[in-house]
């Protein structure tokens, strides 16, 4: 792996189970207004982006793990 294929794969990986988790409260909670949409989507939405964004500009050191014997 480089640095761009890592950071794709846990990209897309964040982006995947935030959709999901939106089709499946939608789904769920029979949602079919536009508003009532918006209200269970863009909380999500804003902590994917912010996560995705963690995982791409932040230093993802595998060589120190803590409390490891």
């Amino acid at each position: 792996d480089i640095d761009l294929t890592e950071k794709l794969d846990y990209s897309s990986a964040v982006a995947q189970l935030g959709y999901s988790l939106i089709l499946t409260l939608l789904r769920t909670f029979n949602v079919k207004d536009e508003a009532g949409r918006v209200m269970f989507a863009a909380p999500i939405l804003a902590f994917v982006t912010t996560h995705i964004l963690y995982l791409n500009f932040y230093e993802l050191d595998y060589g120190k793990v803590p409390f490891a014997s």
